[in-house]
């Protein structure tokens, strides 16, 4: 199929401004929000819940987005994302104007349940586009995201030391998303799932009665992959400024730093991964990048010095980068034609799931060690390696992998 053949571009350049601007405003919320919520009275653990329910609503709702997408299309399920969105925030600047804890908590629900971009933009290019350019164009979708979160904290951060306010901040945000709403709808053309016929009656089936028939046999190993991978990276990045400030006394100026450095090593790997997965085959790079990361975690649990610290952050952001990538790839080549979406928007589930459990884990784990979080992640990278090299060698050992085929 090649609707949209001769038009990648088209498509990179429509969803590249929309991409940007939707990754800054997530993240220029990160150093505003945790003060805003201290301010309407919610103490630390109150705050690590509400971070907890996001992820869990994400987790639940992710998969239904996916499967609402593979019936009605990736189009429209991405606007009315991207407008709710809009309206979670603007619920959350209403909650300063009247200072009421209830609205600011129904808003990041309403995010928590609406924010899928990565899950419905990935399954576009799944279907619009052959399996190559489908790669580049993912990988600078996260590249671009990642420049996104970069800028995104500092103009934060910037905005919560001027005299603007909360509610403007929050009207700001929901104004760009609504932007960004009318970018998708007249740049981008609305495609399904490859096969689907929308005139189809038996195309609406229930969720629950479509997902019994999944394979779960040819994906569990990759779901528990997934689970594996973000919770070894998810406990030692959820708290990593305070293992940072604990264990190397640094100040927040330099936290903050560190952490746009990180980011800059995430963007920069971002534009490797489909090269590189073309160039050793997929299932290669999956078992390098695990080992590389298994070294990587150990090599920061044992770390004394400061800049030790800085050059492991390297490897670290390079594998978390093209391992959220590869797992992704490997689930659309898994899947059916028509459930394309659907197990794309699980394998996001897992991730939320690991995301929701690890700030707690590694919590709990930093109140009693500081090299807590990175040695047990060191244990779970461990697991994953070996999980890695059964995958590897059950489907196609080390030589060289055809490149999957989409969801068509």
């Amino acid at each position: 199929m090649s609707v949209i053949s001769g038009v990648t571009l088209h498509i990179l350049n429509g969803f590249s401004s929309w991409v940007f601007s939707t990754y800054l405003l997530s993240v220029w919320f990160v150093p505003i929000l945790p003060i805003y919520a201290r301010s309407l009275g919610m103490s630390n653990t109150e705050i690590g819940a509400l971070v907890s329910i996001f992820s869990a609503l994400q987790c639940i709702s992710s998969p239904f987005v996916g499967r609402w997408s593979d019936v009605h299309g990736r189009k429209s399920t991405l606007v009315w994302s991207l407008f709710f969105s809009s309206v979670s925030y603007l619920i959350l600047g209403l909650s300063s104007l009247k200072n009421a804890l209830p609205l600011f908590i129904i808003g990041r629900i309403i995010a928590g349940v609406v924010k899928h971009s990565q899950t419905l933009v990935r399954a576009y290019f799944a279907d619009v586009m052959n399996k190559d350019d489908g790669l580049v164009a993912f990988s600078h979708f996260l590249a671009i995201s990642n420049i996104g979160y970069i800028i995104g904290p500092l103009i934060g951060g910037r905005m919560a030391d001027t005299q603007i306010g909360f509610f403007s901040i929050c009207f700001i945000a929901a104004f760009l998303f609504l932007i960004d709403t009318i970018i998708i709808e007249y740049q981008i053309p609305n495609v399904y799932s490859h096969g689907h016929n929308p005139n189809k009656k038996q195309d609406h089936v229930s969720f629950f009665t479509f997902i019994t028939t999944l394979e779960y046999t040819k994906l569990l190993d990759v779901f528990l992959l997934r689970f594996l991978i973000t919770f070894s990276i998810s406990l030692y990045r959820e708290n990593f400024v305070l293992i940072l400030n604990e264990k190397y006394s640094i100040s927040s100026k330099t936290s903050g730093y560190i952490l746009s450095y990180q980011a800059v090593i995430t963007v920069i790997s971002s534009f490797l991964v489909a090269p590189l997965m073309i160039y050793t085959g997929m299932y290669s790079l999956l078992f390098y990048c695990t080992l590389i990361l298994c070294v990587t975690l150990f090599s920061l649990t044992a770390s004394r010095e400061l800049w030790t610290v800085i050059v492991f952050l390297i490897p670290l952001g390079f594998c978390n980068s093209t391992l959220c990538n590869v797992i992704t790839e490997l689930l659309v080549a898994r899947s059916k034609t028509e459930l394309c979406g659907t197990v794309v928007g699980l394998g996001h589930s897992i991730m939320a799931l690991s995301r929701m459990l690890a700030p707690v884990i590694s919590g709990f784990l930093l109140d009693r060690d500081v090299n807590g979080p990175a040695a047990v992640a060191t244990g779970f990278s461990v697991i994953t390696v070996i999980v890695t090299t059964w995958i590897v060698y059950k489907h196609h050992g080390f030589r060289h992998y055809q490149q999957p085929h989409n969801c068509e």
